[in-house]
């Protein structure tokens, strides 16, 4: 069992963060011309994925130590 539990904490996962949508359509997606400036809001609070499934809720993101980061609130 010790060794499973070692393989499962050294399996590479991938971890994604949607910060934001852009709705449009496809003709304004075709008009865009260099210099184009698309705004985009991006919510306080994300949700990370774990290979595509909702697993972490962060509540702040940023830059730490020159890499991208999320925070997030350890359970009590």
């Amino acid at each position: 069992m010790r060794v499973l539990s070692q393989q499962v904490q050294l399996a590479e996962v991938e971890v994604t963060v949607d910060l934001s949508e852009i709705p449009s359509s496809f003709e304004k997606l075709l008009n865009l011309r260099a210099g184009d400036v698309l705004p985009i809001d991006i919510p306080a609070d994300v949700t990370a994925k774990i290979d595509g499934v909702p697993a972490v809720m962060a509540y702040g993101h940023g830059i730490f130590n020159g890499q991208y980061a999320l925070a997030h609130a350890q359970d009590d």
